[in-house]
């Protein structure tokens, strides 16, 4: 019996760099489609776990105050990232590897928190523009952070001062809880006592 020694593949099979090409498409689309949780800590960003919280949390605190700048307290509103019952949780390790790697690229060392407003403004941008995973990862914590201020989780009474929002109801006496002339808002009376009768 002769064995074949063609060189020649037969049409099914597939090459490594090939196969290992699919695998990667295909994790990648996984991560895309909402299994991303696993995808992006174990085989795209292994090495979050790895992070000291202290580090994280100075990483996170100078991306929260270079996303909103004008806020006042960006260190509260760093820790609701770390927060379970909130959906940034799973990545805010993630967050702050990537923002190292692309620190690491564009300054030649780790600490994005010591990067100047505008080189830390480049970074972020950096990964807003990445697309894929990185992008969706970027545009969901500028979208967190923005909702968490904006709603008032930056401060003591819920208020938000950046856009008049004073946060729960204040009574400030009957005078301010209408208008001086109502009558102006009401329907024009068909007769002049207002009865149709």
């Amino acid at each position: 019996m002769q064995t074949s020694t063609s060189p020649i593949r037969p049409p099914h099979a597939i090459g490594r760099r090939a196969a290992l090409r699919r695998v990667g498409a295909i994790l990648l689309g996984v991560g895309a489609t909402g299994c991303a949780r696993d995808v992006v800590l174990h085989v795209l960003y292994p090495d979050a776990g790895n992070l000291d919280e202290d580090f994280v949390r100075r990483i996170l605190t100078a991306f929260v105050a270079t996303v909103v700048p004008e806020c006042d307290a960006p260190s509260r509103i760093e820790r609701l990232f770390a927060d379970p019952s909130l959906p940034m949780a799973d990545f805010h390790q993630v967050l702050a590897i990537d923002l190292v790697r692309r620190t690491r690229e564009r300054a030649g060392h780790d600490r994005f928190d010591r990067l100047a407003p505008g080189e830390r403004a480049a970074v972020i941008a950096n990964g807003l523009a990445a697309g894929g995973i990185a992008g969706r990862l970027y545009n969901g914590a500028v979208l967190f952070s923005q909702v968490m201020i904006y709603a008032g989780f930056g401060t003591d009474d819920g208020s938000c001062p950046l856009i008049g929002f004073e946060g729960p109801f204040h009574f400030r006496g009957y005078a301010e809880q209408t208008y001086p002339d109502p009558e102006r808002f009401f329907a024009p009376a068909l007769t002049p006592d207002g009865n149709p009768w």
